[in-house]
Parts: C-alpha cells; structure tokens; sequence
C-alpha cells in the first residue's frame, strides 16, 4: 500500500480576475508565507513524516514548500522537482481578465467539450490528467516509497481525480483545493486507488 499526499502550495499575489494558469515565477502573498511557516510548524509537532517529496517546479510551490521546511519540516527528505508537476497550462489567456477570455461563446464551447476543451495554446485537463497520472504512475507506482507528498496545484490536482477516481467529468471542476489543504490517496496492491480525505485543512 502506497500513501500519497497532495499539498496545494499557499496564497499568491495572483488577481483573481485575471486568468492564471502554469505562470511559473508567480509568487506566494505575505500571507500565504506565514501561512506555509505555520502549517510546517503544526505538520512537525504531529510527527508527519513522508518518504519522499514530489513538487512542482513552480515558483509557488517552490516557496510553500521552503515555508515548511524553515519551520522544521522534512529537513533531510528528499526532494524532486519537476515540470511535469506544473499546473494546467491556459496558454494565451494567462494574465488576461477573465471577462475578456470567457465570452458566452467560449462557455459553451467549454460545456460541451468538457475535459476535453483546451484553450488557444494551452492543455486540455484530460491531456494534464494524463500527465500527472502518467508521472506518478512511472516514478511513485512503481517504486519501494510508502509515503510521499506531491506539492502542486488545485486544477491538476482536479485532473488527477477526473482520471484515477472515475469521476464524471462534470464534476472536475467542482471540487476544492483550499490553499494548503491536504488531500490523501491510497494505492494497493490489487490495483486500486482509495480517497481517504479531499481538501482537509490543516489544524
């Protein structure tokens, strides 16, 4: 039985009313570095431990991931950065204002093609499904590793649970990834993936 945690990284500077997507050198808040500090501070004192880390290699990520280790946290685990890890990519709408790129016309398009639908440029959450699964198929499925965190972020962690969990893909985007939140799978040995908890807030 493997146990894989998903961390979604901390509060950006981000504005929400811009399309955000992969963004790579988008930074954590003032707020979202306290916070970081102050969960690796409770995630030390109840002894979590995890074999190895997986994060992506964004900025974001990078930085929640520092937060918890300058509180203590998984100082001598190993850690592997990759950019399959990164967040769906919204191609040429990234930065752009959301009222500008989701016109009544795009909505539809996106309704009807679901996971499916890819903007200009960018990746379809069924291919970012694909993607994740195919990483953590190859360098976590297959090793001795009984517990690793994966740090990464909320749309390819939804993408994650479209392709492993069997959801209707209608429901990929209604699921919650809080900041920081914590989420654990399981994976036996007779092939099947098990959801103990989805977006637990750490406390």
């Amino acid at each position: 039985m493997i146990e894989i945690f998903l961390l979604r990284h901390a509060e950006t500077i981000w504005d929400s009313s811009l399309v955000s997507g992969r963004t790579e050198n988008l930074s954590l808040s003032d707020e979202g570095i306290v916070h970081s500090l102050s969960i690796g501070r409770i995630l030390r004192e109840q002894g979590f431990l995890v074999d190895k880390i997986y994060c992506s290699s964004s900025l974001r990520t990078k930085q929640s991931l520092l937060g918890l280790k300058e509180a203590g946290l998984w100082k001598d685990t190993p850690i592997i950065y990759s950019d399959s890890l990164q967040e769906v990519s919204q191609g040429e709408w990234e930065g752009k204002e959301r009222r500008c790129v989701m016109t009544e016309r795009v909505i539809a398009e996106m309704r009807i093609k679901g996971v499916r639908f890819m903007p200009p440029g960018g990746e379809a959450q069924k291919d970012a499904a694909e993607r994740i699964y195919n990483y953590i198929a190859e360098n976590i499925l297959n090793s001795n590793l009984q517990k690793v965190m994966v740090v990464g972020h909320a749309n390819l962690f939804r993408c994650l649970m479209y392709r492993i969990l069997g959801f209707d893909e209608i429901m990929v985007n209604k699921i919650g990834f809080d900041n920081l939140s914590l989420t654990k799978l399981r994976f036996g040995e007779d092939g099947f993936w098990r959801l103990d908890y989805l977006n637990r807030i750490v406390s």
